[in-house]
């Protein structure tokens, strides 16, 4: 994946939720820079209370869909809960 294509990578993930909707990943803008992205993203997600059960990535230069196990979901919702 070239340096261009990782600028734009934190706009392509999401989680996808429990009734088909996604919720976009939100970052620190301060992490990607114009020629340059940060090694580690802290990435925030608004899921409005469902729970997550894939990790999504929809970006040209790299799709993939990841579905979360019973025991990653069942964590995700309870800390989602609290």
């Amino acid at each position: 994946m070239r340096l261009r294509d990782l600028l734009t990578l934190p706009q392509h993930i999401h989680l996808e939720l429990e009734d088909g909707s996604r919720a976009t990943a939100e970052y620190d803008p301060r992490q990607v820079g114009r020629d340059r992205v940060s090694s580690v993203q802290f990435l925030k997600f608004a899921c409005q209370g469902k729970a997550p059960v894939a990790m999504v990535v929809d970006h040209p230069a790299l799709s993939v869909r990841a579905p979360l196990d019973d025991a990653q979901r069942a964590a995700l919702k309870q800390d989602l809960a609290a």
